[in-house]
């Protein structure tokens, strides 16, 4: 899985990034139609997409992503530090 852990966006209207104006994913963890977990912990300097890797490939009818924690937000209004936000997360893999 891939994932942007926050929200990637400039308003540049406003002049604010609002990468930094919002909660970002610090620990994502991943729940497995077969009742397994894996946690990822998550960087916040990097607002592109990051990997969340598997240690070997993984047979599943669904994934769920809980968010475990989050950085707070650093910038911006109250309104804004209660949201987190993902911009982006994509699942690969294949089917049988």
């Amino acid at each position: 899985m891939r994932i942007i852990p926050g929200y990637d966006k400039y308003d540049y209207d406003r002049g604010v990034d609002r990468w930094h104006a919002n909660g970002r994913v610090r620990v994502a963890r991943l729940h497995f139609s077969d009742g397994r977990e894996a946690d990822f912990t998550l960087y916040d300097s990097n607002n592109g997409l990051q990997d969340m890797k598997l240690a070997a490939p993984k047979k599943t009818t669904f994934v769920e992503m809980e968010i475990v924690s989050v950085y707070p937000a650093d910038t911006g209004t109250n309104h804004d530090a209660q949201d987190t936000s993902v911009s982006e997360m994509r699942v690969e893999g294949w089917a049988e």
